[in-house]
């Protein structure tokens, strides 16, 4: 079996990590739970992994860590949009 395989099988499973978060929030308007700070850990997070997959040229970290960079930011515009109760 070719291990390259395993890398992107799990960055195909990987890439859902935020979607049941993101699907609540629209369904509930709401965001009070989600700690700001644990988004900006995880921004921080995604920009090294995806500076560290390319140094070493491995695609599956570089495009993993962009689709958790991107539901990320969309979860912090929901956080920002004040169309979504903080209360």
């Amino acid at each position: 079996m070719n291990v390259e395989i395993i890398g992107w099988l799990a960055v195909t499973v990987n890439s859902f990590i935020f979607l049941p978060q993101i699907i609540k929030i629209i369904k509930t308007k709401r965001v009070r739970d989600l700690s700001f700070f644990m988004l900006l850990i995880q921004l921080l997070s995604c920009f090294l992994w995806i500076t560290y997959g390319i140094f070493i040229k491995n695609w599956e970290v570089v495009s993993l860590d962009l689709i958790i960079l991107i539901s990320t930011i969309i979860i912090l515009g929901f956080k920002f949009n004040n169309h979504y109760k903080e209360l």
